[in-house]
């Protein structure tokens, strides 16, 4: 009976040392990904700044300054040369709203 006691005492204190181990193997773990999850964070306020949120104003300064199509009636017939206009424009003004965006000062 005493071998059984002694047996389950040493048992006892093996599981322990596991749990404890196990422990510390959780809290390393946890605290090595804290440290990533603020690197991240600093990563991406890094890029959030390097992108550049426009404000609103900016944005609708920048659509105000383009000429955009308004969407006529289908009235019958149409020719080639109206829709290779209307793409025309189309055309034209996205490459001035590229051109306003890569001028936009930072």
């Amino acid at each position: 009976m005493e071998e059984c006691i002694e047996e389950l005492a040493c048992s006892q204190k093996t599981m322990l040392k596991l749990f404890t181990d196990l422990s510390d193997h959780f809290k390393a773990t946890i605290k090595t990904i804290k440290v990533e999850i603020a690197e991240m964070k600093m990563q991406v306020n890094l890029m959030m700044r390097a992108v550049g949120n426009p404000t609103l104003n900016q944005a609708c300064n920048v659509l105000s300054r383009l000429k955009i199509s308004k969407p006529k009636a289908f009235n019958g017939k149409h020719n080639a040369k109206g829709l290779e206009i209307f793409i025309f424009d189309i055309w034209s003004n996205t490459l001035r709203l590229v051109e306003l965006i890569l001028k936009k000062p930072r």
